[in-house]
C-alpha cells in the first residue's frame, strides 16, 4: 500500500492531538484547581486522547495499520499519579473492549501494562526537577516492551505481529515518548520556577501588594522601630464574589481589582500604613501607632469608601465591589501571624453576618449581588 496523502494527514492528525497532552498539562497544572483535582481531569482528558487515537489509526508504507494508543497512557501513569492513571485506563480498556477482534483481550492487556510500567518509572522517578534526558528515554524503552502481550494472541497472528508491526512501534515509542515526556518535564520545571520565583519576590507583580513573607519581615521590623506606639492595628479586606470574578474574568481580573483597591487605600491612609496579600487573598493593611478607637473609625471609613465606585477591567467591562472586613488591635507588639488569626476569626464573624456596616452595603446592593452571596453559599 503507498503512503499516500491520506496516510500522511492521518498521521499528522495522531501526532497533532498528542501535542494536546503537554499543552492541557501545563496549563492545568497552572490553574487553581488542587492538584487531585488536576490529576482527576486530565486523566480523564488523556483518557479520551487514547480513545481517540484509537480511531486515528494510519497506514505504514509497508500496509501495516496502527495507532498511538498507549502513550497518552504511559505519560498519564508516569506524571499524573495513580489517580490519572485509572482515570485514563478505565474509557481506554472501554474502547478497546467495545471494538472486540481476537486481539481484545492482549489491547487491554497493553494499556494494563504501560499503565504499570509508567508508575513504576515514576516511582524512581519522583523528583521532576532531576529528571534527565536518559530517564525519558528509559520511558520510552519501557513503552516498547509492550509487545510482549502479543502472547495474548493467536500464534500465528503474534509471529506476524512480532516481526510486522513491533519493529514500526518500537521506533515511534522511542522517539515520540521521550519527546513528550521531555515537553511535559519542561512545563513541571517552569511551574517550579515561577512558583520559586513568586517565593522569592516581595511584591505581587499585578496588584503592587506585599506578598505575605515581605509583610511578615516589614511587620517585625515595624515593631523594633517604634519603641513607644499607642497600639498597633490589623485590617483584612476580603474581596465577595473572588470566585465569580476569577472563574467569569480570569485570575488577572482579581489581580485587577486588587491592584485598583490597593491605589484607593494608599490614597486613604497614612504613608507609614503597609499593605500586603494574605494567604488566602485577602488585602491586609498594618497600621502603627493607633488606638483601638482610631482603628474603629478607620475601619468604618474604609468599609463606606472603598465600594463606591466599580473597577474597570481591561477587557473594558466594570465590577461594583463589595468588600468583607476584619480587624483586631493590639497595644502591645504581637506577632502578625497571631494578630492574622484574630483578624481572620472577625473576618469570618462579620462576613457571616453580612459584613462590617452591613446597613450601608445593603443600600448600595442590589439583586445581583444577592443572587451572587446566594451562589456562594451554596458553593460553600
Amino acid at each position: 500500500m503507498p503512503f499516500d496523502m491520506q496516510n500522511a494527514m492521518d498521521l499528522v492528525s495522531a501526532l497533532a492531538i498528542l501535542t494536546l497532552l503537554p499543552t492541557s498539562y501545563g496549563w492545568l497544572r497552572r490553574s487553581n484547581m488542587a492538584d487531585w483535582q488536576v490529576q482527576i481531569v486530565l486523566g480523564l482528558f488523556f483518557g479520551l486522547v487514547s480513545v481517540l487515537q484509537m480511531n486515528l489509526t494510519f497506514a505504514m508504507p509497508t500496509g501495516i495499520v496502527i495507532d498511538l494508543r498507549i502513550v497518552p497512557v504511559i505519560l498519564a501513569s508516569a506524571f499524573l499519579g495513580w489517580r490519572g492513571a485509572i482515570l485514563c485506563v478505565v474509557p481506554a480498556i472501554a474502547m478497546r473492549y467495545s471494538l472486540g477482534g481476537v486481539g481484545a483481550s492482549a489491547g487491554i492487556a497493553v494499556v494494563l501494562q504501560t499503565a504499570a510500567l509508567g508508575l513504576l518509572w515514576a516511582r524512581f522517578v519522583s523528583e521532576r526537577a532531576a529528571a534527565t534526558p536518559r530517564a525519558f528515554v528509559i520511558l520510552g524503552v519501557l513503552t516498547t516492551t509492550s509487545a510482549a502481550t502479543a502472547i495474548l494472541l493467536p500464534p500465528d497472528i503474534a509471529v506476524w505481529f512480532l516481526w510486522n508491526v513491533t519493529p514500526i512501534l518500537t521506533v515511534l515509542y522511542l522517539v515520540l515518548v521521550p519527546v513528550f515526556a521531555t515537553l511535559m518535564h519542561r512545563e513541571d520545571v517552569a511551574l517550579w520556577t515561577e512558583r520559586q520565583l513568586r517565593a522569592s519576590a516581595s511584591t505581587h507583580p499585578v496588584s503592587g501588594l506585599l506578598y505575605w513573607d515581605a509583610l511578615s519581615r516589614a511587620a517585625a521590623n515595624l515593631a523594633s522601630d517604634t519603641e513607644e506606639s499607642r497600639g498597633t492595628g490589623l485590617i483584612l479586606l476580603q474581596i465577595r464574589h473572588a470566585k465569580w470574578i476569577t472563574r467569569v474574568h480570569g485570575e488577572a481580573a482579581l489581580d485587577t481589582v486588587r491592584g485598583v483597591l490597593r491605589a484607593r487605600l494608599e490614597d486613604r491612609l497614612p504613608r507609614r500604613d503597609i499593605l500586603g496579600l494574605t494567604p488566602g487573598g485577602a488585602i491586609a493593611v498594618l497600621s502603627p501607632d493607633l488606638t483601638d478607637d482610631d482603628l474603629k473609625r478607620l475601619t468604618a471609613r474604609l468599609s463606606h469608601d472603598l465600594g463606591t465606585r466599580p473597577v474597570r477591567l481591561d477587557d473594558g467591562g466594570e465590577l461594583r465591589i463589595s468588600l468583607d472586613m476584619g480587624r483586631t488591635w493590639e497595644r502591645q507588639s504581637r506577632p502578625l501571624s497571631e494578630m492574622m488569626t484574630k483578624a481572620t476569626n472577625s473576618l469570618d464573624r462579620n462576613a457571616r453576618f453580612g459584613g462590617i456596616d452591613a446597613a450601608a452595603l445593603r443600600k448600595r446592593r442590589g439583586l445581583r449581588d444577592t443572587l451572587f452571596d446566594q451562589a456562594d453559599q451554596l458553593q460553600a
